[in-house]
């Protein structure tokens, strides 16, 4: 087994793990807690709108829009770090069909894993602190895994 096939393996087994993990955390402690909160938001919005309350339509929706942002975030790391996790594991499969030397696979399976991490991890980091260095980081990342994406898919063809 060559060394970029370890890292596709190792690398996706880590990624899949990461992302079980997170999402057993996710669903026991915060996932219902924040559908609750988006619920009750909404509903609190049309009470107060029945009573011609601006202001409080106004405060409800943002707080709908502050769970909904953190619950979209926290759904879309645990969904994608799986998927490529997921796709990190395949990749070993047809790998012998990819006509670049070993250490360029090698070069492209560490940037797939670290362009993995990047964009998931930038996804999350959103809900702590959304900022330009979160949102670069998922683009960064997600832009690295498109790019070895393409390596790879060039690869077959050569």
């Amino acid at each position: 087994m060559t060394s970029a096939n370890k890292t596709y393996i190792v690398g996706g087994l880590l990624l899949v793990l990461i992302g079980l993990i997170f999402g057993v955390y996710y669903a026991i402690f915060d996932e219902h807690q924040t559908l609750v909160a988006m619920g009750m938001a909404f509903a609190q919005s049309f009470f107060e709108a029945a009573g011609g309350n601006e202001a409080g339509v106004s405060e409800n929706i943002e707080t709908f829009r502050a769970n909904a942002f953190e619950y979209i975030r926290e759904v879309s790391f645990h969904a994608h770090i799986i998927e490529l996790g997921t796709l990190a594991l395949i990749i070993p499969l047809f790998a012998h069909r990819i006509g670049w030397d070993d250490s360029r696979k090698l070069l492209v399976a560490r940037l797939f894993i670290i362009g993995s991490l990047v964009f998931t991890l930038g996804v999350l980091s959103q809900t702590l602190a959304f900022s330009g260095v979160t949102q670069a980081m998922a683009v960064i990342g997600s832009g690295l895994v498109i790019a070895c994406v393409a390596v790879l898919v060039v690869g077959l063809f050569k």
